[in-house]
């Protein structure tokens, strides 16, 4: 057990029990790196367009399971977006930046990597709900939908 990608910017709080007497950590300055996992079908990727400061450097996860890809994204609104070493082609849900901001680099980037569903972390209406609307792609968030969930088969 370990901790993946950079610590909370508030320190930790309460680390998880199985970390409190050795915490590992493993994070990427630039590009991508392999997380460990039981083996297939499940491969974890965390991603990153290099270690600079503020929401440009922050990581974005990509989950493939069974020929399905999910991604979750950091804060990243521009080039830490557009240029993630991300394999072009559809995902199954993206998790969007930035908590629904509207963010420069999204039209590029929905233009390389098509979501089937787009899940937003926001208390109020994402800024970005009328362009995914006109795109018309299925699309929820935590301020109106409460927790979500996807099966995965």
């Amino acid at each position: 057990a370990g901790w993946v990608g950079a610590a909370p910017a508030q320190g930790f709080v309460r680390l998880p029990h199985a970390l409190e007497h050795s915490l590992e950590r493993l994070d990427v300055a630039d590009g991508t790196i392999a997380l460990p996992t039981r083996g297939p079908p499940l491969a974890l990727t965390l991603l990153r367009v290099g270690a600079g400061p503020g929401n440009e450097g922050s990581r974005a996860l990509e989950v493939r399971w069974r020929g399905q890809r999910l991604l979750l994204t950091g804060d990243a609104e521009e080039r830490g977006l557009v240029e993630l070493p991300l394999d072009p082609g559809p995902l199954r849900l993206l998790v969007a930046p930035h908590h629904g901001s509207d963010v420069p680099g999204l039209g590029p980037f929905l233009a390389l990597h098509p979501p089937a569903e787009v899940w937003i972390s926001s208390g109020e209406r994402p800024a970005i709900a009328d362009e995914l609307e006109r795109r018309g792609l299925a699309w929820s968030w935590t301020g109106r939908d409460g927790p979500l969930a996807l099966e995965l088969r």
